[in-house]
């Protein structure tokens, strides 16, 4: 059953003064200005999609909702948080949606409430396009201090309008491989390629990149991918979705020492 329901009115904010690549890279949109309504669901869930979107391009959040669903979490669905988030500790995983507006949002107060919950036992999975856009050098900063990212190259793969990626051998995608298409009406894809400190979570190419590049890095708590696996089948998707939650140990509470854990598996 689902507790009360909070309606949260956001206005797509118009992009001041930028860089030439920001210009480059806005799109005709056809929700630019307009007030957008999300809904912010909680379900006493164990799991949380925090979903980036703004209303610019396209909302994922509810089909990455669906995929952790469909793997047996109950999960919640947040817009936006801006550093406001539910309490934390009933999560086993927090799946970050990125898909839509990395130029003007800030990350500082969100990175420091995903950080205090990694360092309690949670788990977080961050996934979108371009997500490290003005946020990372690979030099600091929570996506190399927790996602294992050494460093990124920006908008390897320019303006394009499909990808293909294969699991990187001994990552938690191992096996798998896909074809994404373009999901976004308005914008194509930017994908980075990415320098993962440990283990990898992808290898993509595309028409414009047609050679193998890292797509993404995991660490024991934490996975970042570099390509929106959002675009894809639902079956697919939820195959991907149950490998995350695999290798980050969310289908074993009971070895997890935070109370909060095991408390969100039986939480009537």
């Amino acid at each position: 059953m689902k507790n009360a329901v909070l309606w949260i009115t956001m206005v797509t904010l118009c992009a001041g003064p930028a860089l030439a690549a920001d210009v480059a890279r806005l799109p005709d949109v056809y929700v630019e200005g307009v007030p957008t309504s999300y809904e912010n669901e909680y379900n006493r869930g164990n799991a949380l999609v925090a979903a980036v979107i703004q209303g610019t391009f396209y909302d994922l959040g509810p089909t990455y909702q669906a995929a952790l669903d469909a793997n047996g979490f109950s999960t919640d669905l947040i817009y936006d948080p801006y550093g406001t988030w539910p309490e934390m500790d009933d999560y086993l995983m927090v799946l970050v949606s990125t898909a839509d507006m990395w130029w003007t949002y800030d990350w500082a107060a969100d990175d420091a409430i995903l950080s205090a919950y990694l360092d309690g036992g949670g788990t977080c999975a961050v996934i979108g396009q371009d997500y490290l856009y003005t946020r990372i050098q690979g030099t600091s900063g929570f996506p190399t201090d927790y996602l294992g990212i050494a460093g990124a190259t920006q908008d390897v793969n320019w303006a394009d309008e499909e990808v293909w990626w294969d699991g990187t051998g001994g990552g938690p995608l191992d096996g798998l491989s896909g074809y994404v298409p373009a999901c976004f009406t308005d914008n194509p894809f930017f994908t980075d390629e990415i320098d993962p400190a440990a283990s990898g979570v992808c290898q993509w190419t595309s028409a414009t990149v047609p050679f193998p590049l890292e797509g993404g890095a995991a660490t024991p708590t934490a996975i970042f991918s570099a390509v929106e696996f959002g675009c894809q089948d639902a079956a697919e998707l939820e195959e991907i979705v149950a490998a995350m939650a695999t290798w980050l140990d969310n289908f074993s509470p009971t070895q997890r020492s935070s109370w909060g854990r095991v408390k969100g598996q039986f939480r009537k």
